[in-house]
């Protein structure tokens, strides 16, 4: 993919890169991602999460079907930004700004919950940041630890929100 864009990209450009510079620019890609890789996996790790936890709230508050909770996985996949776009403000890399774009995503559907529901997606993902924070301190360094599937993360939901708690 990103070799294709590169490609594309000096294409409408009307750029001619000699091999060497075209070298340069991707050592400074690589070296953009390395040195944000840690930011990248918790977005990626943040994102199942909370995708998951409004899954659940939803089922439980009886609003899957609703438009907003329906495919939620997909719906981000349809707007998770791949690069900064015209809207990053200079002190935003790749990574902030996705993450930026991701609590928009995010605000939109908790506000559309019950508060029951609301609170119990913060309480719970607040339970498993510090779970995860204790885990990690544990393991390999951060770059050599992967991302946890998102199928992975339905099977090991600890609670779930009731019904009962969408009422009161």
């Amino acid at each position: 993919n990103e070799t294709t864009y590169f490609h594309s990209a000096n294409a409408e450009y009307d750029l001619h890169l000699a091999p060497v510079d075209q070298l340069a620019a991707w050592v400074c890609a690589v070296s953009q991602v390395y040195f944000q890789y840690d930011d990248l996996l918790y977005n990626e790790w943040r994102e199942r999460v909370y995708l998951n936890l409004l899954e659940q709230a939803a089922e439980a508050a009886q609003q899957s079907r609703v438009l907003a909770f329906r495919q939620l996985p997909q719906a981000w996949a349809t707007q998770r930004p791949y690069r900064r776009g015209h809207d990053a403000t200079p002190d935003e890399n790749y990574a902030v700004y996705r993450r930026r774009r991701f609590d928009k995503f995010l605000q939109n559907r908790l506000d559309a919950l019950p508060v029951a529901q609301k609170n119990w997606v913060q309480e719970t993902y607040a339970a498993r940041l510090e779970q995860e924070l204790l885990l990690s301190s544990c393991q390999l360094p951060s770059v050599a630890r992967g991302v946890v599937p998102f199928s992975d993360l339905k099977s090991h939901s600890s609670s779930r929100p009731t019904s009962a708690s969408a009422a009161g």
